[in-house]
C-alpha cells in the first residue's frame, strides 16, 4: 500500500531537452552532454584564474575532533543522491565512532602536512535541472545541481559551525539577511 502511494505521489520525470544556440534540438545524448558541460564550464571558470599561494605546513590551533565529525555527519539527510565517491550518507551517519575518529585524523594530518586534498573534495557530479516556468531547450534555462562527496559535505558543515559565531559577531545585529534565526522583518521593527 505504501509503495503504491509513493509511486502515485512521484512526479513524472521529464527528459532533458537541449537546444543549440540557433534553436535546433540536439538529437543525440552525447551531444547534449557536451553542450551542457561546455555551458556550465564557461559559467564556473574564470578566464584569468589566479592560483592561491602555496600553503605552508603548520600545527592546527584547533584540530578537528571525532565529536565534530559525529555532529556533522549526524546532520546529513538520509536517502539523498550520492556524489562521485559513491558513499551513501547513511554509511557515515550510522557508522561506529571509530570511523569518525579515523576521518578526523586523516583530515588533521592532511591539513597539517599541506596534503593536496583539493582533487578529492572538489569533485562533483553535475545534474542539470530545468528551471520552473521556463521553456525547455535553451541551456540558459537549466539550473546546475552538483552532487558532492560525502566527506566534503561533512567538512563544509564543520567549517560552517566553526565560522558561524565569528561571522555573526563581525556582522552585528543590524544586517538580518543571511543570518541564521533572523529575518528581514527584524530590520523593520
Amino acid at each position: 500500500m505504501f509503495r503504491a502511494v509513493k509511486e502515485f505521489r512521484q512526479k513524472a520525470k521529464h527528459s532533458l531537452l537541449v537546444e543549440t544556440d540557433d534553436g535546433h534540438v540536439i538529437p543525440q545524448r552525447q551531444s547534449e552532454v557536451a553542450r551542457v558541460k561546455s555551458h556550465f564550464q564557461f559559467l564556473f571558470t574564470a578566464e584569468e584564474q589566479t592560483g592561491l599561494p602555496p600553503p605552508h605546513a603548520h600545527i592546527m590551533v584547533t584540530r578537528i575532533s571525532c565529536d565534530e565529525i559525529s555532529k556533522a555527519v549526524a546532520r546529513l539527510k538520509n536517502q539523498k543522491a550520492v556524489g562521485p565517491d559513491g558513499a551513501r550518507r547513511e554509511l557515515l551517519k550510522y557508522s561506529p565512532e571509530v570511523l569518525h575518529g579515523v576521518m578526523a585524523d586523516v583530515l588533521n594530518i592532511s591539513f597539517e602536512n599541506c596534503a593536496d586534498i583539493s582533487e578529492v573534495i572538489s569533485q562533483g557530479v553535475l545534474m542539470p535541472q530545468p528551471k520552473p516556468n521556463k521553456p525547455q531547450g535553451p541551456v540558459k534555462n537549466l539550473r546546475p545541481g552538483i552532487l558532492l562527496n560525502t566527506g566534503r559535505k561533512a567538512l563544509s558543515l564543520i567549517t560552517l559551525r566553526r565560522t558561524r559565531a565569528p561571522i555573526t559577531d563581525f556582522l552585528g545585529p543590524v544586517p538580518a539577511r543571511f543570518c541564521s534565526g533572523k529575518s528581514t522583518c527584524d530590520v523593520l521593527w
